[in-house]
């Protein structure tokens, strides 16, 4: 499940994506309210598989780039 706010990571640089990772788990020890820590939760969820997927297929593409069908 994606949180409404997360909007659209395929647009965002890795560097930015990171950046927001770092942002949100300063805020999410900052704060004692357990419905923030959900929904800081649910946000970092979507940046860590985002971040997950493009190292996936950046990795499919570098194999790919290795074997050469003659």
């Amino acid at each position: 499940m994606t949180h409404p706010l997360t909007g659209d990571l395929k647009v965002v640089s890795d560097k930015d994506l990171l950046e927001k990772m770092n942002d949100l788990t300063k805020k999410y020890w900052m704060t004692n309210n357990l419905s923030i820590q959900n929904q800081i939760e649910m946000l970092l969820e979507d940046i860590k598989w985002e971040i997950s997927y493009r190292r996936r297929k950046n990795k499919d593409n570098d194999i790919d780039n290795l074997i050469k069908v003659v």
